[in-house]
């Protein structure tokens, strides 16, 4: 990079996320390489964008600025001592954060009518031999056997559930607010602006943090899904392998745009829409949204949005299969087979669901960031990985889903890698994959179906993982079908 690319990088649109990708890409330079100088000058104008300060929502990007500075001004340390420990055991990081902050928009005063919005609420008695309070400010423990009240919220992930007792959370003024917000949709925007670093979409944080309090207009509304949903998150690979005459071979990376964290943030955005009251905006405008925003909507547990894309797409029996499919357990077996069925009714369906399983990877289940977040109680379902259950709608075209059709060109033992954000959602829904796969090899009858089934009873661990999900009596059932 020389001075003169230094304009056109800045130009870039930085409501996209592979802008970012680029800029990250440069601040990985070597500090003591011939480009140090140039991507020093681009650090710089980074931080007199105001661009770049509106639509930079994640901290990770920050520290690599952080990091770049680190690298300029202390090489001999850094060549004996990795970069990211050194940030967070160092003195430095705390001079290059002040480094950084004058640049950055002050910490915004939210309106006193603001509350953190609650994503879930429950009453349960604990089990626990005792539970600290989350709503005192010194330690407080609640005893064995108290009926609690437990909250999640949107900005703060570090426990699923805060307890605190019943008389405390109901006579705080705030969280009684908080929850008959979160039960009847009505929501501040602002309600979801407690916190730093929840959301990491450029499109969306420059949205959220430009809001001045206006009821939005459907106009509006549809400029910001239809931002949200196209950013493409660069060419994120998947770590793969494969049996290549008797070796485990890593087979050649290819980009996908299903990734975390720039993808999921329209689940988030119709999540915080539907909070804030303005579902019913989203839905008459669906048809000028992108065309995948209908199957998104059915990802949220709320029987009326169901029935109202339903009525949209013009498929009779949506909503009842999608009842079946995300239900907060794994399906029977009874259940798999009508999902297949409804799947090979409706091929255009099946279509249009594997564009948004490809695009958005939904179907994954990432312990670490996950695609559409079960901490909120319209997503719950796909906690525990239960949201694989909907590629048995793919089951007759599995051809169509990218990573089936890995599998299949592979053979059986193709399998994810387990390192790295971007594999472990794969990784961890391997069997249903394979059931996917190997229920398409008994519906087309393929001669390959039994190499894959030797395959998996080979392996006890393989069996009976395989086996809690119904597999093997579900290519039986499939075979007995097709005859």
């Amino acid at each position: 990079m020389n001075r003169e690319e230094i304009p056109r990088l800045l130009a870039l649109d930085k409501t996209l996320y592979d802008t970012w990708t680029v800029y990250g890409e440069i601040l990985d330079a070597d500090p003591s390489g011939p480009e140090a100088a140039a991507v020093d000058r681009f650090a710089d104008a980074l931080l007199a964008d105001s661009d770049f300060i509106l639509c930079c929502g994640h901290w990770q990007f920050m520290k690599k600025l952080i990091t770049w500075s680190a690298a300029r001004d202390r090489q001999d340390f850094l060549k004996t001592l990795a970069p990211v420990v050194w940030e967070f055991y160092s003195g430095r990081l705390h001079e290059l954060r002040a480094h950084i902050e004058p640049y950055m928009p002050p910490k915004r005063e939210l309106p006193k009518e603001s509350v953190p919005a609650i994503i879930d609420f429950r009453y349960k008695t604990l089990a626990a031999k005792r539970t600290a309070d989350a709503l005192c400010e010194k330690r407080v423990w609640l005893p064995k056997g108290t009926e609690a009240c437990q909250y999640s919220l949107f900005h703060d992930k570090k426990e699923h559930w805060f307890s605190t007792s019943a008389e405390r959370f109901e006579s705080d003024p705030r969280m009684v607010t908080a929850r008959k917000r979160f039960e009847t949709d009505t929501c501040l925007i602002y309600d979801f602006l407690w916190g730093d670093d929840r959301i990491e979409s450029p499109a969306l944080h420059s949205f959220l943090v430009r809001y001045d309090g206006h009821r939005l207009t459907r106009s509006e509304i549809a400029e910001l899904i239809t931002a949200v949903a196209c950013q493409r998150a660069g060419a994120i690979h998947w770590d793969m392998t494969a049996n290549v005459d008797g070796k485990y071979t890593k087979i050649d990376p290819f980009p996908h745009e299903a990734n975390c964290p720039a993808n999921r943030e329209i689940f988030t955005l119709l999540y915080i829409l539907k909070k804030c009251g303005y579902m019913e905006d989203v839905l008459n405008l669906l048809p000028r949204l992108p065309r995948e925003i209908p199957l998104l909507l059915m990802c949220l547990d709320v029987p009326a949005i169901r029935e109202r894309v339903e009525s949209h797409l013009r498929i009779p029996g949506l909503k009842a299969a999608y009842d079946m499919a995300l239900a907060p357990k794994k399906c029977t077996l009874k259940e798999q087979l009508k999902l297949v069925e409804f799947g090979r009714a409706n091929p255009e369906f099946q279509e249009l669901l594997a564009f948004t399983l490809n695009r958005y990877g939904y179907y994954s289940y990432n312990n670490y960031q996950p695609v559409v977040d079960w901490f909120c109680r319209e997503y719950a379902p796909f906690s525990m990985a239960h949201g694989a259950d909907i590629l048995c709608f793919l089951t007759s075209r599995a051809d169509l889903l990218d990573t089936a059709r890995v599998m299949l060109e592979h053979g059986p033992e193709t399998r994810f890698g387990t390192a790295g954000f971007s594999n472990a959602g794969f990784s961890n829904i391997q069997e249903y994959l394979t059931r996917c796969v190997t229920g398409y090899l008994a519906m087309t009858g393929s001669p390959e179906l039994d190499e894959w089934l030797a395959f998996l009873k080979g392996k006890k661990w393989r069996e009976e993982s395989s086996a809690k999900i119904k597999l093997f009596d579900f290519v039986e059932a499939l075979r007995r079908q097709t005859g």
